[in-house]
Order: C-alpha cells, then structure tokens, then sequence
C-alpha cells in the first residue's frame, strides 16, 4: 500500500470555510492501475454564504436554481481531460452509454454519452467531499450533515448528437424512493447555452409528487425509466438554464421533471453530477446500494478499520467519499481541529481512518456514528472516583425530565461523583401480543424500541461559571454526559452540555442544553423529585459498581433524594455491548443479519430498575425497563415490587471485604464506589456468611 501526504484544507475567507480538496486529500490507495497522482486541488471561487440561502431560497420555490462558480472549472476540467485519456479506455461497457446509429468515436465505437461510477481516478472519487459543494447541497437540502447516494456521474453531449443521446422526462427520486428527496448538483466542464442540450427543468413539477416511470423501447430509448405523461402544461412550464461556465452548478431538487435534448453545436456539452441526501435518511433509502453503513472497530493503535464488499470497487469508493463527507463536517464542526487520514488498504479489503490526534477520537466516532456507521472499541468504562471532580450539589439527586406526555417517564438519579443512570419510557405503546408474528412483530419491537432508552454513565465536569462574577442571574457549568451499559447503545460516546439553574436561589429546576459540535440542541428541563417522607433515608448519595460479573457486564446502583436507580448493560458477548451506533432500529436493520440476532434478543439486553426508598432497606420499584411481551410471572421485578425487602432481598457486606456488597438473592457482587458511613438508606448492611 503506498500512502500520500496529508494536505491540510486551507480556508478561503471568501468562501467562509474549508476550500475545496479532492480526492487525493488524506487518501492511500493499494493495487491501483493506473497509479494515483499527486493529488490536485479544486478550489472553490470567491462566493459568500449568501450565495447559497439564494440558491437553496430559488430551489425550494422553482424546483432548480444555479450557483455561479461554486469550484474552479478550468482545474476539474483537467481532472476530467486526465480521466478521458487515462482511466476511460479501461472502463467496463456497463458503465458506459454510447450513442446509437451515429458518428463513431476516436475508439472506433460510438461517441460516449454518458459514464457512471467515476471513481477509478482518486480526484474525482472524491469529489461529492469537497467543502464548498458539500455546503450548497447543505444549504439545499436545509439540514447540516449530507451524503451522496451514488458515485460520480460523467454525462457528456456529443457535437451535433441524435436523439440517442438526450436525456428523457423523468424525476431522480423515483431511483432513490428518499422520504426526504435529495438534491443533485450539475457540475459544468464546457462553456455551452441552451442550444448545447443543458437541462430543463419543469417549474414548480416538484411540489406536485412523484409520477409514473416507465422504460421506452424504441430505437432510441433504453438509458432510464421515463415520464410519458408530459403534458402541455409541462412544456409550458419548462425553463431553460441559459449560459454555464465551468464551474457552474445547476441544482434541481429529487421531485423535479427535468430533461436534456441532444446538442446541437459543434463543441461538447460535459457535465460531472453528484447527487446528495440528507444523512439522516440516507440509509432508507429503496435499494441498499446507494446506503454504505460499515462496521468500524478502534484498535489500540489508533486506527479505525471498516471491511469492504470484497471485489466491488464501485462499492468501497462509495463508501469512502461517504466517510470523507463526514469527516469534511467534522471539521467544519470543531474548527478544522480535527486532522484525519482515510484510505483504503486493497490487500486486505478494509477502509482506514487515522487520526491524528488521539483528543480527536471522540469527535470522528461521533460524526462516523452520526452518519450510521457502528464503532466498536471504544473505552467505556466509569472512571475512578478519585478522577472526578465533584459535582454541584445543585445538580445532584433525583430528577424528571418534563416531556410532552405527561404520563412519559423520565428520570435520573445523578451522584456527585459524577455517576447518574437514566431511563425514558413512552407511555403510548403497541402491546407486543403473540398475535403478530414475522415483520409485523419485528416492526413493533422497533418502534418500541424507539421509544424506550436506559442509561449508565457518569458526567464528567469541565468548566464552571461564576454567576456573581459574570453579573448573571444563574450559575452554569459545562459537562460531558458519557453513557456506557446503555439502549441504544452508545459505546461511551460522550455529549457536551451546558447545565444552569433557571435562578441563583432556584435548587428545584435544572436546564440541560446538549451542544453538537458547538450547535445548541432543544433545552431539557428537568424537575427534583419530591424527596422520601423519613428525611434520614433522603440524605447523600451512594454509587455501587458491579464486578466480578460472570458475563463481564457493566453495571450500577445510584441513590440519591429517596430515590433508586439500577441499570446493568448487556454482556459483552453482546455484539451490541461495546458498539457505538446511532439508533438500535438502524442498527439492527444493517447488520442484524450479519450479526446473527433478532430485534427481540438485542432489546433484552440491558435491564434497569427505578424507584423509591420507602423506608431504611425497603426500595420499591416504579419502572422497570422490559419488554412488553414479558409475562408477568417470569420472576423479574415489576412496577410495585420491593427490590430490597429486609428479608431475602439485602444487601450485604462481603465477608472477606467489607468494601464490596452482595446480593442475598443473587450472589451480584457490588463495589461501594460512594458510600458514607452515616448513609443509613440501604439499612444495616449485615454481613454476609463466607463460603
């Protein structure tokens, strides 16, 4: 495997960010023919962000819109000439369209009209990641993070061309079936005008849905699926581009009727096309070739390791320039601090991202999660008590979080060790009977579990604010949340938030904002819970960790206010136990298969248990964390049971260490990581016989 040198993204002021890079930036490649180049920069010209609410302003109301040199025409158009004379002769017949019954070509054939999967040359693989596009398709599509669902088009306008070669009536999302449709961007290569055969776009056609498409077989036909119901009121409605210079791109959303007759100059017509979806929906999309979700793992070293479709080159390109897209956002995220390499290692199949710094790492799993991909690897273990920094008392203790159901459930319990546990339970859900079978039962488990999540973390202090000193009217401090033995799982990514009482005197009321990337999230408000009626057992705080487990599961006990909370995490042959992913729905529907497992064993993974103290040793459940095709008489604890009873269900202390509690019932060993000795909640903590 050869390796490159990183070029670092330099900014252009005109451009308000990163300038663009093309493939070579940050790339390896391994058994290449021909061999890669140094890599070329395309840089995007001089173009301010209002440029681009212009043309996502023009896009949203006509269905197309055109931004004026958005990259450097004369550069990509070298890339282009390059790929021409270098890569295309060695390109397979499947992804070249030629035009029928016409003039032959300089290779004897007919005059190349259209190239897909451009994705040999490294340049122009990666172009749908170069910064200023990703920014317009950004802007287009309303929503920060985006991706390509296809890899680069080459589409080409013979001089003087036939029919064979003009593009029919038809609408890009009937392809792609997108819930939110995409955008595509027409890059121009050529100077031309209408008379070149450039797109037409139907106003307005993409606000009316999506229209029947079928094959045309006549002589000409054959390229795509087309519209036949082209009405007059279409043609009447049809708008031309005008005059493109290289550089140029023409944007049309996913819905819009859009065609490109043959041209009718002596010159050629080419254009490069990238086609975007909001990352959000793009592993929805109809057909899971234009949907690459990896499974990456963090080695020791560093390295973030993915495997590839094995010989499918057009497959592993596709997933690079999506990575690389997320990673281009990353960036632009945390200030162009994070420094990145991705590549991919031919020998053995595998995509590579390194990063240069190991700070960094949280930031690229979160934006490769974010963009549904898993990573496993990632430590998360609590960190020791004598690590942490205390946490205000104002934020310690029992808390609910106000919800637009008022009879949803959410709760933490947070220690001032930084400790908390946390569970979210929808109160509007579908039983889950055993009169659905099949997809139908699948599809409720995932709903339910959409609507469920359960938490073991700690919250790790980074920064305080003086409210007397900075004249405020409330005090605020900066913390990351980190969640471990957790549904779904996070794999202990951690998420910045800015914590503050609504008031200096105001102990009851919490507000949680989590900040993204410096973006600000919806506010969470949280309320304490009332405390326990015998105020001895509201006092302090106690965390129990468990150990020695036999299936190596996290686990915690968290007391605070009166209140209880147990959460223990799956078993770490769980694959899902140490997995980073965006939502177990997404998860299991890209690599249950491979994984072996059904939606209903990966939802028992975690078990939780929440509730008051009633008294010294008497803990009784409020909610527990099941699945709601549980029987009732399955022997786990249910809403109104007692979890500590003073009878056969205490804890106690371990005979040979005192620092150490086990269950009577269960033999679960817990190591005491607060615990004071005037803590009276958990009752008289016997000892308990040795073995």
């Amino acid at each position: 495997v050869s390796s490159r040198s990183v070029p670092v993204p330099r900014t252009s002021a005109a451009c308000g960010g990163p300038a663009m890079v093309c493939a070579g930036d940050a790339t390896h490649e391994g058994n290449c023919a021909p061999a890669a180049q140094p890599a070329t920069k395309v840089t995007c010209s001089a173009m301010s962000a209002s440029c681009f609410s212009d043309a996502a302003d023009k896009l949203q109301r006509d269905g197309f819109a055109v931004a004026r040199g958005v990259v450097d025409g004369s550069v990509l158009r070298n890339l282009v000439d390059k790929y021409e004379q270098e890569y295309l002769p060695l390109k397979v017949d499947a992804d070249v369209r030629r035009e029928k019954h016409g003039p032959e070509g300089k290779d004897g054939r007919g005059r190349i009209v259209h190239v897909s999967n451009v994705c040999e040359m490294p340049e122009l693989a990666s172009l749908a990641a170069t910064t200023s596009l990703l920014r317009l398709a950004s802007a287009c599509l309303g929503c920060e993070r985006v991706r390509p669902v296809m890899n680069t088009e080459l589409f080409d306008k013979p001089p003087c061309g036939n029919a064979s070669t003009q593009t029919p009536p038809h609408q890009d999302n009937f392809y792609f079936q997108s819930p939110l449709p995409g955008v595509a961007l027409w890059i121009a290569l050529d100077e031309m005008g209408d008379d070149a055969g450039t797109v037409r776009f139907v106003e307005g056609s993409h606000r009316r849905g999506l229209r029947f498409h079928d094959w045309d077989w006549g002589p000409y036909g054959g390229f795509a699926k087309q519209i036949f119901d082209y009405s007059d009121e279409d043609d009447e409605l049809e708008r031309q581009l005008g005059h493109l210079a290289p550089g140029d791109v023409a944007i049309h959303h996913g819905l819009t009727v859009h065609h490109a007759p043959p041209n009718l100059t002596t010159t050629r017509r080419r254009g490069l096309v990238l086609n975007y979806v909001a990352e959000h929906v793009a592993n929805s999309l109809a057909d899971d070739l234009y949907q690459p979700a990896l499974e990456f793992r963090l080695s020791e070293t560093g390295l973030l390791t993915a495997p590839l479709p094995p010989h499918w080159p057009e497959r592993q390109a596709l997933a690079k320039v999506c990575v690389e897209c997320a990673l281009v956002e990353c960036r632009a995220r945390h200030g162009n601090l994070v420094k990145t390499t991705v590549g991919i290692d031919r020998g053995v199949g595998t995509l590579e991202v390194r990063v240069d710094d190991s700070a960094s790492m949280p930031e690229v799993v979160a934006a490769l999660v974010e963009s549904g991909h898993v990573v496993h690897g990632m430590p998360h273990s609590i960190a020791p008590q004598s690590c942490m920094e205390p946490l205000p008392r104002h934020c310690v203790g029992a808390w609910s979080r106000t919800t637009d159901e008022p009879s949803d459930l959410a709760i933490r319990i947070q220690a001032s060790d930084g400790v908390f546990v946390e569970m979210f339970t929808c109160s509007k859900l579908a039983p889950v009977s055993e009169d659905y079978t099949g997809d139908e039962r699948q599809r409720i488990l995932l709903d339910w579990a959409a609507s469920q999540s359960v938490t073991a973390g700690q919250a790790e202090l980074v920064s305080r604010h003086d409210a007397a000193a900075h004249g405020d009217n409330a005090s605020a401090l900066l913390a990351i949340r980190r969640r471990f033995g957790s549904h779904p799982p996070s794999g202990g990514l951690g998420v910045l938030r800015r914590i503050r009482s609504p008031t200096t005197m105001d102990t009851q009321m919490l507000s949680e904002v989590p900040l993204h990337g410096g973006q600000a999230s919806p506010e969470e408000m949280w309320q304490r819970l009332r405390s326990c009626a015998d105020a001895t057992v509201s006092e302090g705080t106690a965390t129990l960790k468990l150990v020695e487990d036999p299936e190596a599961r996290q686990g915690l006990w968290v007391i605070a206010d009166g209140w209880f909370g147990i959460v223990i995490g799956r078993p770490s042959a769980d694959p899902l136990a140490s997995a980073a992913c965006r939502s177990l729905q997404h998860a299991l529907r890209a690599f249950a298969e491979r994984w072996g497992i059904q939606a209903e064993d990966a939802l028992r993974g975690c078990e939780a248990v929440f509730g008051r103290i009633e008294a010294a040793g008497m803990f009784r459940a409020t909610a527990t964390f099941r699945l709601p095709s549980d029987q009732a008489g399955d022997r786990r604890i249910m809403p109104g049971d007692l979890v500590l009873d003073l009878g056969d269900r205490q804890l106690r202390r371990d005979a040979a260490d005192g620092g150490v509690l086990v269950e009577a019932w269960s033999g679960r060993r817990w190591l005491a990581r607060e615990l004071p000795n005037n803590f009276v909640a958990l009752g008289s903590l016997k000892r308990s016989m040795p073995h």
